[in-house]
């Protein structure tokens, strides 16, 4: 007998981010997927995949999820999807994942690609709605969705193998946008996911995991709409651009080839759709864009893109809107180093990089003032769009550097007259607690500043090299002073 294993771990709120207990999802991503089939004969098999909560309530369902678009072509598939974490009476609720066999199909050359003739098999997962059904119903496990842990459940059926995978998120509140997001490539345990099929060896390998999952709220009018960037690969050398829109399932395909096998990336798959747990009465208008990535782990691959959320009247075009500060979501994450030792060569994985957590490569960010941020691709739930150019020309505003560097250096002015010979642990505790307040303020104003100037100006100015010594300067005053606090830390 052998094993679908799938793993599910939950959302958190994340300390000193306001999290709504009516609206914000709690639900974290699962992971399910099957192992090829033994059965002689099949080419393909599709499965309908359900995720409900402890109420009964379905916290999503994918029908027609086939190994041809999903797997490995034959009869595996891979799935990522969310799953509820909301506490009941204080204690996690219990999920259960269903998986149906919607149908075999034929590898024969009699009848090659069709369906295989339901009364020659015992479907041991059978379907609710099809007609699929011998008798043994859905497969079906339960499981507890805790905080901030892992959960592994497997399923024991007669035509499957083990498969091994498994995600991490925390969500954080962005006014009335609530997302979640994470980029993994290895378990708590620090066992690699591997989630995807290498097509060399037509076996499970490393995978890394970039998810995404967002809601404007039950109440938003206009749903909700999730942007996103090329995800930018490079491998040593060797940079290439993934499209988020392509899929969903398996992207490189026989009618849509790898355009570089030999390159360390051999294949990535990508799943978006809507969640369907509700909030009270009405919809959590709840939308997920999950890539799973194949890479060859020694090849120092690192992973970058951008990402945010919103109402579908919020963005101007592809923009963030003007004259805002708006939330940014950055995956920057090595998938593996590799060093040399003593002992010869050592490759650490990427391991768990949930959103804003301890030395995550994952975080949030606010666009400055005055200037908005791009997105190339845009997915509602229903349709992805792209933009004709990805990558448009930043220009660098002096109108914006001029009244984005009034208040911060206002501000700087201010804290260095008001301590005049003093330190800050000479101060009263109410005092101190003002002064790492603002202080931490200013230099975040300031390091945005900088990395403004940096990406966009002509560093070569006499003016803007100016802006750059007096903008460092103040950090390194602020982050001094600060250091002198007692409750700096």
């Amino acid at each position: 007998m052998s094993t679908l294993r799938l793993v599910v771990a939950p959302l958190a709120c994340l300390p000193l981010i306001a999290c709504s207990s009516d609206s914000a999802p709690t639900g974290p991503r699962v992971a399910i997927g099957t192992s090829p089939l033994t059965l002689i004969g099949v080419s393909n098999a599709c499965y309908r995949l359900t995720v409900q909560n402890g109420a009964a309530q379905t916290v999503w369902q994918k029908a027609n999820v086939c190994a041809d678009d999903y797997g490995d072509g034959r009869g595996a598939i891979s799935y990522v999807g969310p799953c509820d974490a909301q506490l009941v009476d204080g204690d996690p609720q219990e999920n259960t994942v269903r998986l149906e066999l919607e149908d075999l199909y034929d590898s024969s050359t009699d009848s090659p690609g069709g369906p295989i003739d339901r009364d020659t098999y015992q479907n041991p997962c059978g379907h609710l709605d099809n007609g699929n059904n011998d008798g043994a119903g859905p497969c079906e496990l339960a499981f507890e969705c805790r905080e901030n842990q892992d959960v592994a459940v497997e399923f024991n059926v007669t035509i499957m193998r083990s498969a091994n995978q498994g995600f991490f998120d925390i969500a954080v509140n962005f006014e009335d946008i609530f997302c979640s997001a994470k980029l993994d490539c290895s378990y708590p345990d620090g066992n690699p996911i591997e989630l995807l099929f290498d097509p060399s060896t037509n076996e499970r390998g490393q995978t890394a995991v970039v998810a995404l999952a967002c809601t404007a709220g039950p109440d938003s009018a206009s749903g909700t709409v999730l942007h996103m960037q090329p995800i930018g690969v490079k491998c040593g050398d060797v940079e290439l651009e993934l499209d988020p829109t392509a899929g969903p399932g398996n992207v490189w395909t026989a009618s849509n080839p790898d355009p570089d096998p030999e390159d360390a990336i051999w294949q990535y798959a990508v799943y978006r759709d809507n969640e369907l747990l509700p909030c009270g009465e009405a919809s959590c208008q709840k939308v997920y864009w999950n890539v799973a990535i194949g890479f060859d782990p020694s090849a120092d691959c690192e992973v970058k893109v951008t990402a945010t959320a919103s109402g579908a009247d919020t963005m101007n075009g592809n923009y963030t809107p003007d004259n805002a500060t708006y939330p940014v979501i950055t995956y920057s994450v090595p998938l593996s180093t590799t060093t040399t030792t003593d002992n010869g060569a050592v490759t650490k994985l990427c391991g768990q990089n949930p959103l804003n957590g301890e030395g995550s490569g994952v975080s949030t960010g606010y666009t400055p003032v005055g200037t908005p941020a791009f997105f190339c691709y845009t997915f509602d739930g229903q349709v992805t769009t792209a933009a004709e150019d990805c990558h448009p020309a930043a220009q660098c505003d002096p109108n914006y550097l001029k009244s984005a560097s009034a208040q911060p250096t206002t501000l700087y002015n201010t804290i260095i007259t008001s301590l005049g010979d003093a330190t800050c642990s000479e101060l009263a505790p109410e005092q101190q607690a003002d002064l790492v307040t603002y202080s931490s303020s200013v230099i975040q104003q300031l390091k945005i500043l900088l990395e403004y100037i940096r990406k966009n100006c002509d560093l070569e100015s006499t003016a803007i090299a100016a802006q750059v010594t007096d903008f460092t300067a103040m950090v390194v005053d602020l982050e001094t002073i600060l250091g002198d606090c007692p409750i700096a830390d």
